[in-house]
């Protein structure tokens, strides 16, 4: 496994138990964690907010991220220079995302 995303009952145990759980299974295994901070943690391409009362997902892109795609006008087929801005549009519309942060979102795309 390559990510693991873990929410749990601090009430219970804490962060350093569970990393020295998890690290003491097997030795080939090493947690290396993100922990959260501002009530909010950045998870493969998501940002999950935590709430009182609900989670709230939005995306995360990291400050190295390029925003580089093949030119349009490129000698390349059109399903291969469409496929970035397909996907982005995809995750925007499937992502629960509110009103504000898909238009954050919409903007981002155009401006990419």
């Amino acid at each position: 496994m390559d990510d693991i995303f873990l929410i749990y009952d601090s009430t219970r145990t804490t962060p350093e138990n569970i990393l020295q759980y998890i690290n003491s299974i097997h030795s080939c295994i090493q947690l290396n964690p993100n922990l959260e901070s501002n009530k909010s943690v950045n998870f493969l391409d998501l940002t999950i907010t935590r709430n009182k009362t609900h989670i709230e997902i939005g995306i995360y892109r990291e400050t190295a991220t390029s925003d580089t795609t093949i030119n349009y006008l490129s000698n390349h087929p059109l399903e291969h220079t469409m496929a970035t801005y397909n996907f982005l549009i995809s995750r925007m519309l499937n992502f629960p995302l509110n009103s504000e942060q898909q238009h954050s979102e919409l903007v981002q795309i155009v401006r990419i």
